[in-house]
């Protein structure tokens, strides 16, 4: 078993060390997949300091695993998937350096993960040769503990049934049956693993002993590359860039599965394609945020479907990343339509109840891909919500999490807009009718189905308050449930919060008497938070360059963006703090400005005077306009009189005096001016004499 051929030869093309360290955590695989861990863990730190080595970034072993990341990241723009992948090996890594203890079933992944990240490595940096690289399937090692785990489940399902069934008697003996074997089975893969143990440890041994050697071979290739880089002409240094930003993670179908069930976990729910799946005896179970694979359905089994607690609450079809996302969706309807209860609960929606035809409400359609803007309909994640036959389907980039497609589920859209279309604009200040104007516009998109508005209103014309009503009305009528309100300043995010801290609303109560805000000072939003200040800056190091995959927000985290100043994408502040990120460029800030604004599944409302070529490209025309020349002319605003230029007879036949100055040099003066000069100097000495 332990001297098999390794996923991880084709790695010795590049360096001995990465080829043995991907060997190594495959042959500890059964007896210890703690050090599987650990050293899928030093692969992914190797393969990050070759790849630094290779673009110009200087690597030392006081370099942080994630601050490496974050360097090359913002130097390549690594694909989505590859970065994930190499953050779950990082944090499994360092869970099993603190545990100590390890199940196989997070070891094999972990191994699978490493192999699907060393593909892409050596199709990106490997020789011609490399570019071409055909895989093949990853050889899977055997895992003991298999039996032990479907015992477990069929434990699980077996005591469900003893409190429900009425032939008990029965199924307490199947009971202890399945006890039994799982006790067989437990000393079965402790014997396989002792039996393991001791030639894993004499391979051990000897590949410590040759480590010494080559990992200074690794540093010397390394650094060798480093110097090569340097000595690149800029142009292909930008071709090189440009390249590794534009190559994807390219996996096999089975592999997709496997890059789905991580972006579910990342997002809260629990996935494995392999064993949370029907055919396995998995079940939902009260507070468990489960994806169960191959749930069964009239039309065929479901890829997954997600459960909140009893409740299925999604259903989900995963395709292959060469499909089509976009149509996906129709078969997730028919799975959705089909659902078999299987007992289960299912969710009480006003569509459920008065039309039926759906029995779970929300439907989602994935490859796997990050989403492209360019390649639209074959990337992301399409989502559609069957409850309201008039809803469309849309591209997302990333899952919802439980709690927040439980907010979802939660409140009617259309409830929602009618308390809207019946509310007043009776508040404490009084708004202009122009500014009523623009938020009704804005809210008529809204009711739309559009998903971006522009307002561009003059300066001076009062954007504040039309925004601090607009926003105001949005959260009591529940429309939305937390704005995100961005700016491209620190000085503007704090004179935004003072507004809304300053503005009353009714009944003498400021904004943030009433909704609960969170200034610059707070980097993630409470439950209860209903609007968050944040900076571009601070939003894109948030998203882009998280240290942990939990700190990165959900797509789901907001409903609603307000961008102020939005035409300011093309302005870099100098002046940022220690949680904000630098941008090597004005196109690179215009860029990750709108990665933040495209980031979330929300509604997304720009804000300005002066629209710019990217605003509209971004928000698209603007829904409402309210130009200076129209403040002026409906008496809002002063217009300003053109300057009037007087010119002398002197002036104009350009004659000039030499006239003495008090520096005790003669300048060329107008004698106009001298004269002005006299005559004022004439008044001043009158009025010393009246005094």
């Amino acid at each position: 078993m332990l001297d098999r051929k390794s996923n991880f030869d084709f790695l010795a093309s590049h360096d001995a060390l990465l080829a043995q360290l991907g060997a190594t955590a495959e042959q500890a695989f059964i007896p210890d997949p703690n050090t599987t861990l650990f050293k899928v863990r030093q692969l992914a730190e190797a393969l990050a300091q070759d790849i630094a080595s290779r673009i110009g970034i200087s690597t030392n072993d006081q370099n942080r695993q994630i601050d490496l990341l974050n360097q090359i990241h913002q130097q390549i723009s690594l694909d989505k998937n590859v970065l994930d992948l190499f953050h779950f090996i990082r944090k499994v890594g360092n869970e099993a350096v603190h545990n100590f203890s390890s199940s196989h079933r997070e070891a094999k992944k972990a191994l699978k993960n490493a192999w699907m990240l060393s593909v892409w490595f050596h199709r990106n940096f490997g020789e011609a040769a490399g570019k071409n690289f055909k895989a093949g399937k990853f050889i899977e090692p055997v895992d003991p503990s298999e039996n032990v785990r479907e015992l477990e489940e069929r434990i699980k399902t077996l005591e469900r049934a003893k409190q429900k069934d009425s032939q008990r008697l029965k199924i307490v003996e199947a009971l202890k049956e399945a006890e039994a074997k799982k006790v067989e089975a437990e000393k079965q893969r402790a014997d396989e693993m002792a039996s393991e143990r001791e030639i894993w440890e004499a391979l051990a041994q000897e590949a410590e002993s040759k480590l010494t050697q080559i990992t200074a071979n690794f540093e010397k290739n390394n650094k060798q590359a480093a110097e090569a880089f340097q000595q690149l002409p800029e142009k292909d240094k930008t071709v090189l860039f440009n390249t590794l930003s534009q190559s994807t993670l390219d996996p096999s179908e089975a592999d997709t599965r496997l890059i789905i069930d991580q972006q579910l976990n990342n997002a809260g729910w629990q996935a494995d394609t392999e064993n949370i799946t029907y055919a396995k005896g998995a079940r939902p179970e009260p507070k468990t945020c489960k994806a169960i694979a191959e749930w069964p359905t009239a039309s065929g089994p479901a890829d997954y479907v997600l459960f909140d607690g009893l409740t299925p609450v999604a259903v989900i079809e995963a395709k292959k990343q060469s499909k089509n996302v976009y149509s996906a969706i129709d078969q997730a309807k028919r799975y959705a339509k089909g659902f078999d209860t299987q007992g289960v609960a299912i969710i009480e929606t006003s569509y459920t109840k008065g039309n039926g035809e759906y029995k779970v409400p929300l439907t989602f359609a994935t490859n796997g891909n990050p989403y492209f803007k360019q390649l639209e309909q074959e990337s992301g994640i399409w989502f559609l919500d069957v409850r309201e036959p008039t809803n469309q389907r849309r591209a997302l980039q990333g899952w919802y999490k439980p709690e927040e497609i439980r907010e979802y589920l939660s409140h009617s859209i259309a409830e929602s807009e009618q308390k809207l279309n019946d509310m007043d604009f009776a508040y404490d200040f009084t708004l202009r009718p122009y500014q009523i104007d623009a938020i009704k516009a804005v809210e008529n998109s809204i009711r739309q189905g559009d998903q971006t508005a522009l307002v561009a209103m003059a300066t001076g014309t009062g954007k504040t308050k039309t925004t601090i009503a607009l926003v105001y009305r949005l959260l009591k009528s529940d429309r939305f449930r937390r704005i995100l309100f961005l700016v491209d300043r620190s000085a503007l995010g704090e004179q935004a919060a003072d507004d809304f801290k300053e503005t009353r609303m009714e009944n003498l109560n400021t904004f943030a008497d009433i909704f609960d805000l969170k200034d610059l000072k707070t980097a993630v939003p409470d439950t209860d938070t209903k609007v968050h200040i944040a900076t571009v800056q601070g939003m894109v190091k948030r998203i882009l360059y998280a240290n942990k995959l939990e700190d990165r927000p959900s797509i789901g985290q907001y409903d609603c963006i307000v961008i102020d100043e939005c035409h300011r994408g093309y302005l870099i502040d100098r002046e940022m703090s220690d949680t904000e990120v630098k941008f090597r460029d004005q196109a690179d800030y215009i860029s990750k400005y709108r990665s933040v604004i495209e980031y979330f599944d929300a509604y997304k409302i720009g804000l300005t005077a002066t629209p710019a070529l990217h605003t509209s490209q971004i928000f698209g025309n603007p829904v409402y306009s309210y130009s200076y020349t129209e403040a002026v002319v409906d008496g809002f605003l002063i217009d300003h009189k053109p300057p009037v230029r007087i010119i002398t007879k002197l002036a104009q036949d350009n004659i000039k005096c030499r006239v003495p100055c008090d520096h005790g040099h003669i300048p060329e003066r107008s004698y106009a001016l001298y004269q002005a000069r006299e005559i004022l100097q004439d008044m001043l000495n009158d009025s010393k004499k009246k005094v």
